[in-house]
């Protein structure tokens, strides 16, 4: 038998800094693009996203400070340097604004519960497969999953 698997042990914990970095819906634009282009300069995804320069360079400051993100390289531009950066990591990330009826909510707390029920059968097959030096076992890749389902505000 495998042993405990932190899936089972703690599915409300959250790495906190990849949580401090998608708490605010720009840097997760930002993590997304990055993802979708590789690497880019702030001023490249202030164009992209149709933000301000001086919002997107702050949060991009702050994902580099919680090593979400990192510089590749520097470039010379008009005077100044420009710091292109790519994610450090590629999480699978993405949102969804439902509307939703009751019922509608309820297919939804099963379908996410279902989810969660076949993240932690992987992941015990996974631990099995370690535990045994079988095929697969060649190493360990430390993951999170993060399932996030809550009501919010009505659009305007």
């Amino acid at each position: 038998m495998a042993a405990s698997s932190p899936a089972s042990a703690s599915h409300h914990g959250i790495d906190e800094r990849f949580a401090k970095a998608l708490s605010h819906l720009l840097r997760q634009r930002i993590l997304r693009h990055l993802d979708e282009v590789g690497v880019a300069s702030p001023n490249e995804l202030s164009q992209a996203l149709g933000e301000p320069l001086g919002n997107v360079s702050y949060h991009v400051r702050i994902l580099r400070e919680l090593d979400c993100i990192e510089l590749v390289k520097t470039q010379q531009r008009r005077g100044a340097i420009e710091h292109y950066y790519r994610a450090v990591d590629r999480p699978w990330l993405t949102r969804a604004d439902l509307e939703l009826d009751e019922q509608g909510w309820a297919e939804m707390e099963r379908l996410l519960a279902e989810t969660l029920d076949g993240a932690q059968r992987i992941q015990a097959a996974s631990a099995d497969r370690l535990a045994d030096g079988g095929p697969g076992s060649d190493g360990v890749v430390p993951t999170v999953l993060a399932l996030v389902h809550y009501r919010r505000e009505a659009s305007v």
